[in-house]
């Protein structure tokens, strides 16, 4: 049993290597959909869309979309930077995987409890980030102020 639990692990953490970091924008997008209770979030409330990019960088683009960010994608970065956010996302994806294949439910919800830590702990950096982000202006109005009234790319108040 313990074997094919250390397998399943080093699997997920293989692909996990392979893929984006799109569990972390998961929980990010979560958190501020709660905070503001938006209809919804899209990537491109930090990200840029493809018709934003340069010609010139749009090779890159096609490669590595994520670490194309927007103004207010921007403004989170030194707030977010050595926290080790793709990291951690990454470890909390493949405790889930794992939970997925435990053989005992114990062992599924210690996994599926792990998991649900770091992600809590991620989604605390990142209100952490979005606090001062929202002291911020663009314009005349702050990025609070803006995110209230759904005035920033890819989010959608409540209808």
């Amino acid at each position: 049993m313990r074997k094919m639990l250390m397998s399943a692990v080093l699997a997920t953490f293989a692909a996990g290597l392979l893929t984006n970091s799109a569990a972390a924008h998961s929980v990010f997008m979560k958190a501020l959909k709660s905070k503001y209770e938006f209809k919804t979030v899209s990537c491109s409330t930090c990200h840029s869309k493809k018709d934003e990019i340069a010609e010139a960088d749009m090779a890159k683009f096609e490669e590595e979309p994520k670490h194309f960010r927007n103004d207010f994608g921007q403004l989170f970065m030194p707030h977010i930077k050595g926290k080790n956010v793709d990291d951690r996302a990454e470890k909390a994806a493949e405790l889930k995987k794992a939970a997925r294949d435990a053989e005992t439910e114990a062992e599924e919800e210690k996994l599926k409890a792990e998991a649900e830590e770091i992600e809590e702990a991620l989604a605390k950096d990142f209100l952490e980030a979005l606090e001062k982000v929202e002291a911020q202006k663009s314009g005349d109005k702050t990025y609070a102020e803006l995110l209230k009234a759904g005035e920033v790319d890819g989010v959608r108040l409540p209808e």
